[in-house]
């Protein structure tokens, strides 16, 4: 053993039992296992979120299993807004953002990237009209902004309505000479004809 571990593997003690652990996480993964050497108790998880910390997961299932102290995890905000929009619609997630924001701002972190995170993932799904509500609200959460912007400007360009496209990706543009991708993008849809990717 060396350095706590041994053939890969991280020796330590979890809830004064010895233990053999390895992690592992890529983006949209996350994983953990979990092996306690002398009860042959092994605690696997796999999670196809690198949000959500699969260690923690395994260690509040080891402390659940030995009748140990833990806590439920929080519902995070990404989870909380995305479920009022999956279960009540856009308008409910927006509202549930606002309510949450004046209530608990504290509690919550709020930020540009929650959104854009929130508008990517309905973007992955297909729900291209929530994304755009999404995305023009982190334009009016943040007007400073060349990443939303630059985001509401790709929703557009996905629903092909071009010159709103255009607007916004100039608008992108403007705050942030160095955005390459907005600079790219402008050149793509400029030179489009009059009528293509345009409903």
């Amino acid at each position: 053993m060396r350095n706590g571990y041994a053939y890969g593997w991280e020796i330590r003690q979890t809830l004064d039992r010895p233990t053999t652990t390895h992690s592992g996480s890529q983006y949209g993964y996350s994983s953990y296992i979990m092996r306690f050497t002398t009860e042959r108790v092994t605690i696997i998880v796999l999670s196809n979120s690198d949000q959500t910390s699969a260690t923690t997961v395994a260690n509040d299932l080891a402390a659940i299993y030995f009748d140990a102290s833990y806590q439920l995890p929080e519902p995070r905000l990404f989870d909380l807004i995305g479920k009022a929009i999956a279960e009540e619609g856009i308008d409910a997630g927006i509202l549930q953002y606002h309510e949450l924001k004046r209530t608990q701002a504290t509690k919550y972190e709020f930020n540009e990237d929650l959104l854009n995170e929130i508008g990517y993932d309905l973007l992955l799904f297909d729900k291209v009209n929530d994304a755009t509500e999404v995305f023009k609200l982190a334009v009016e959460m943040y007007p400073q902004s060349s990443n939303a912007y630059d985001s509401l400007a790709e929703a557009y360009m996905v629903r092909r309505e071009k010159e709103l496209s255009i607007l916004n990706y100039e608008r992108s543009l403007q705050l942030d000479p160095t955005n390459f991708n907005a600079a790219e993008r402008l050149k793509t849809l400029r030179g489009l004809p009059t009528g293509v990717g345009e409903r």
